[in-house]
């Protein structure tokens, strides 16, 4: 795709959108609607028999109607690529919300990830309850939006099959590797588990990815606590216990849908958080020998005195 490239005769694409969607997205403009802003995400080619068949899903999609969803306008094929056309949206993606976020400040405070997570939970849960329930399939970092005034709006919705497991992986739930559309709501509890994990995590170094999928099997070996507490000592351990049972591997061990998880998880953000974990204390590499006192004779008049030594405490591990 290139710039000012049209598509289906009035989309005019302006720029590529950085980690938007699980396909490619662009900013693009609607000249049969003035040139209002809109937004272009196109599907991989090898899924266009895929798309024709997954119309019907789309179409469900597009009347689903709440704050914190992206409507779909319009979806078609172009040079041979299923595409779906969003009304438009000035933000940025989860992902790319959460990269500057840590650059600037090392990780994205609590409460800022409290109220984007109950966002992301309000139009899950508004799919999931619509008249025709609509489920996510591939929620990640990518199908979250996020404007600079802090409203969130969900895309991909029901585009789990079109999605590359490169794209979504560790958000994806240990069942779906095999087959992508048996989407149950155990699957998305655990995708919004894996994405809380993501978003409480903080700065790392290397691959992220592989640094989330070893902070989710370390919540499942330490049933959260431990590993929540090295991560973020600003939270409750209810939190962290809450994230480990959302992401168990078996299905059944997690809560039976989103508005289950959510009660749990409200009353874990409303938990008292662990208090500051203290920094280890440096041991000295010898230690001088301690005299003992010279006995004295002691009375029945006289009170007993003790003498306390503070040694050096042993640090946290």
């Amino acid at each position: 795709m290139n710039p000012q490239s049209a598509v289906d005769g009035r989309y005019l694409l302006d720029a590529p959108l950085d980690a938007w969607g699980v396909g490619e997205g662009w900013a693009a403009r609607d000249k049969n609607f003035r040139n209002r802003a809109v937004a272009l995400e196109f599907l991989a080619a090898e899924h266009v028999e895929l798309a024709a068949e997954r119309s019907q899903d789309l179409r469900v999609q597009r009347a689903l109607k709440h704050p914190c969803v992206l409507p779909i306008i319009n979806q078609g094929v172009h040079q041979g690529r299923p595409w779906v056309a969003y009304d438009g949206f000035e933000g940025v993606s989860l992902a790319r919300f959460l990269d500057d976020e840590r650059r600037a400040r090392g990780q994205v405070d609590a409460a800022t990830v409290k109220d984007l997570f109950a966002k992301v939970l309000d139009g899950v849960g508004a799919a999931h309850e619509a008249s025709t329930a609509v489920l996510h399939g591939c929620l990640s970092p990518r199908s979250v939006l996020v404007k600079p005034d802090g409203a969130v709006k969900l895309i991909d919705f029901a585009l789990g099959p079109f999605a590359s497991a490169e794209v979504l992986g560790p958000f994806r739930a240990p069942e779906l590797a095999a087959s992508p559309d048996a989407v149950t709501l155990a699957s998305e509890v655990y995708a919004l588990g894996a994405l809380l994990a993501e978003m409480l995590q903080p700065q790392g170094v290397g691959d992220a990815r592989r640094a989330l999928e070893s902070f989710l099997a370390g919540l499942q070996r330490e049933g959260g606590l431990h590993v929540g507490r090295q991560q973020r000592p600003d939270l409750a351990p209810a939190v962290w216990e809450t994230l480990a049972r959302a992401t168990r591997r078996e299905p059944a061990a997690r809560w039976d849908d989103t508005a289950s998880f959510r009660k749990a998880l409200d009353a874990a953000w409303a938990a008292a958080p662990l208090p500051p974990a203290r920094a280890p204390v440096a041991r000295p590499a010898t230690m001088a020998p301690i005299s003992a006192p010279a006995p004295r004779a002691m009375t029945a008049a006289m009170p007993v005195s003790y003498t306390h030594l503070t040694l050096p405490t042993t640090p946290y591990v």
